[in-house]
């Protein structure tokens, strides 16, 4: 949500005290879903748009990314991968999720320790990444050769070529 246009807009309405209550509510259900669909931090990440939700609002959520997000790490995980693409390597496709989990342990530090959580999820990603890798067609370079067909002067003889001219 972090990246959603309309939610920066929201969060800037809202630090401006132009947003109007019952749009602030209509927003929430969407943070929500976001954050247990997509296991997605935002409103942890982002400070703006944590503005937006009251402590209260941001305590429920936390409540249902307890009990169905960091429960089943194998699930995110597994749908991440299946929307992976080949040429995207595969390591960092899962950043975002392991950045997100990280959030969420953080926020929930106060009610459990969740460091299991973090080495399930850590391994699950281990796992994801060692089968994708052998599947990962990385793009092929755009850079420019390095080698030449014609051997150029090494050092100083370049520099000061003229001179022997």
């Amino acid at each position: 949500m972090k990246d959603d246009t309309d939610a920066s807009l929201l969060a800037t309405l809202h630090e401006q005290g132009l947003l109007p209550e019952q749009v602030r509510l209509n927003f929430v259900q969407p943070v929500r879903r976001a954050a247990i669909a997509d296991a997605d931090a935002s409103f942890l990440n982002d400070p703006d748009l944590g503005a937006v939700l009251t402590d209260e609002e941001k305590a429920l959520i936390l409540t249902d990314v307890e009990v169905r997000v960091l429960q089943h790490p194998d699930r995110y995980v597994g749908s991440l991968r299946d929307g992976w693409s080949k040429d995207y390597p595969p390591e960092d496709h899962f950043e975002s999720f392991r950045e997100s989990i990280g959030l969420f342990v953080e926020a929930l530090s106060d009610r459990a320790d969740y460091s299991s959580v973090m080495k399930r999820t850590e391994n699950e990603i281990s796992m994801a990444v060692w089968a994708m890798n052998d599947d990962y067609e990385p793009s092929s370079s755009t850079s420019a050769p390095t080698s030449s067909s014609t051997p150029r002067p090494a050092g100083l003889a370049q520099v000061f070529r003229d001179v022997d001219e």
